[in-house]
């Protein structure tokens, strides 16, 4: 902590030798920087509280979606759209191919049987 707090008094004192211009103009650079760190902090929030919800989603249709589409795998895209595919590597390029980000879609597989249970 002594260390951050000498270089910020190295700092603030480096600061002070230059014309006052500059030192504004810094300071401008300073604030339009944090704000947009704020704007992309609560970008990334409201990003994942989405994704969240589309798991939920996702989780609450997966009878329906087990019985419609058995063990094929299903995601839900930034938009809501249904993709369905035989493998994860296919789903990811129809998502791609939809102009949509497969990082951001909930995906799951549709196991018929659970994957614990022994066939028999």
């Amino acid at each position: 902590m002594i260390q951050a707090k000498e270089a910020q008094s190295a700092g603030d004192s480096a600061m002070a030798q230059l014309p006052e211009c500059e030192q504004r103009a810094i300071e401008r650079a300073i604030e339009q920087r944090e704000q947009r760190l704020e704007a992309e902090k609560a970008r990334d929030l409201a990003e994942l509280r989405d994704f969240g919800e589309r798991c939920q989603r996702l989780e609450k249709m997966r009878s329906e979606l087990t019985e419609k589409y058995p063990d094929q795998w299903v995601a839900l895209t930034e938009s809501y759209q249904q993709v369905v595919a035989g493998t994860i590597t296919e789903l990811v390029a129809k998502i791609e191919k939809g102009g949509e980000r497969p990082e951001f879609a909930a995906a799951k597989r549709m196991h018929k049987q659970p994957r614990w249970a022994i066939p028999g």
